[in-house]
């Protein structure tokens, strides 16, 4: 577990930073820690008796999963009690409505729900809004600000109307720009209660944009950016992954994802009886210890092969928090590994804008010139004399190969000579299964096969 003392120097001023201010943005590449930094802030703010009630706004998988393994992951941050609303609307109301008990100091709540719970103590009145019950959360937290940059969008108008009632509000994402300025309004509003641009966009339209009279698009005037820029300079802390990762090795960062219980029971019994049946009715067989580590790497990843060669799709719970680390990422370009036909077939559906690697590396071009957002690669095809560096810094392993071999040379193609910015590695890793064992190994530079023949011993005995 890690403690106080394991945060970075930088992780320890952005948690000054915040305490600080009581609207600020935490403007940070992704590797950085922002989740850990947050919740030592509330960790203090508890301590020092500044915290009532908190509302963390995020992505459903990230309020779900991200959250409480983090809480759950920092020994001085283990007592902060929460409670996610992400269920159907009864559940939501249930967790609202229960009785404290020694006191919740969280509320996790996808951001599609926002409008609801403003609705719980928001209501109209005629043409105005009124509030008939007393607004529970002082202190304001939205992962992935940017999904709130509309200022015309039901979740942005909702926040506004309890906004007057929040005293401290923070914002995290890793490039609040990526979109263009124009989000810049929306955000800041919600740090700062239309203190910095005024209370209407309309407003920041005319002080700092242009409009085209023919297409009816907005450019910013002259000099503008920087009066942006300057005026949210104090509340704003930038942090660049180059100015605090190390370059001359890469940084392993692991996002883990969960199985449903159901699916954690399914897979524990094919793990002990080398048998399981698909949803769909087909009996799958591992004939022998290393085809059941095959078939449990391929069930963590969310499909697995039947006799016949054909994959039977169990989850999407890699994709999803792919697709997030994707939002996370704020445009820069990920390198996506893959060793499961299945799951290339996975990615390809859930993210068909994607560039595969052909046999060729023709594909090598288009993402070393930034035009290709995320590029899949199989190790055999990337793992030996294609030169990535250009394209990206950022690679992300969907599948844990068996090879250390291939697992070193796949990491090298961005990782080499040439490249300007700090490389950072994650694993997608499905919590409890034999994505960790393969991991472990993997860090402690071991083939992967063998681990699965010592544990299958291990098990039997």
């Amino acid at each position: 577990m890690r403690r106080l003392a394991d945060l970075h120097g930088y992780q320890a001023a952005a948690v000054a930073f915040l305490y600080d201010r009581p609207g600020a943005a935490l403007f940070a590449a992704m590797g950085l820690g922002k989740t850990g930094i947050v919740l030592t802030l509330l960790a203090r703010l508890k301590r020092e008796g500044l915290l009532g009630r908190a509302l963390v706004i995020g992505p459903l998988r990230v309020v779900n999963e991200t959250w409480p393994d983090e809480i759950g992951a920092w020994a001085h941050t283990k007592g902060l009690r929460y409670k996610v609303l992400t269920g159907s609307g009864e559940d939501r109301k249930s967790v609202l409505e229960a009785r404290v008990e020694g006191g919740t100091h969280i509320h996790l709540i996808n951001r599609e729900q926002v409008e609801w719970l403003v609705s719980q103590f928001v209501r109209p009145k005629g043409k105005k809004w009124e509030v008939y019950r007393k607004w529970p959360y002082d202190v304001v937290v939205i992962d992935e600000m940017t999904s709130f940059g509309d200022a015309s969008s039901k979740r942005f108008r909702a926040l506004k109307l309890v906004r007057s009632f929040i005293k401290r509000f923070y914002g995290l994402t890793a490039t609040p720009a990526a979109e263009g300025y124009m989000k810049v309004f929306a955000m800041t509003y919600l740090l700062d209660g239309g203190v910095r641009f005024g209370k209407f966009i309309t407003h920041y339209q005319r002080d700092y944009f242009t409009q085209n009279a023919y297409n009816k698009k907005w450019s910013l005037q002259d000099g503008a950016e920087d009066k942006i820029v300057a005026k949210l300079a104090d509340a704003v802390l930038i942090m660049r992954a180059e100015d605090y990762l190390p370059r001359d090795r890469p940084t392993f960062i692991e996002r883990l994802v969960h199985l449903t219980d159901a699916q954690m029971d399914e897979y524990r019994a094919f793990e002990r009886d080398f048998y399981m049946q698909t949803p769909d009715g087909t009996d799958i067989t591992a004939v022998h210890a290393a085809a059941l580590g095959t078939k449990l790497l391929q069930l963590a990843s969310g499909a697995v092969y039947d006799a016949d060669r054909t994959a039977h799709y169990i989850h999407d719970h890699k994709t999803e928090a792919l697709a997030e680390l994707a939002e996370e990422a704020q445009g820069e370009n990920l390198m996506v590994a893959y060793w499961f036909k299945s799951s290339l077939a996975k990615l390809r559906k859930a993210f068909p804008k994607a560039v595969v690697m052909d046999a060729k590396g023709v594909a090598a071009k288009t993402w070393n010139v930034g035009e290709a957002k995320m590029l899949l690669v199989h190790p055999q095809s990337a793992g030996h004399g294609l030169n990535l560096q250009a394209g990206g810094s950022v690679l992300v392993w969907f599948d844990l190969p068996m090879s250390l071999e291939l697992y070193s040379q796949t990491i090298g193609r961005i990782d080499r000579q040439g490249q300007t910015r700090p490389v950072r590695v994650y694993h997608l890793i499905a919590s409890g299964t034999a994505d960790e064992t393969a991991v472990e190994r993997l860090s402690r530079k071991e083939d992967v096969q063998n681990a699965f023949f010592e544990r299958i011993k291990e098990w039997k005995q």
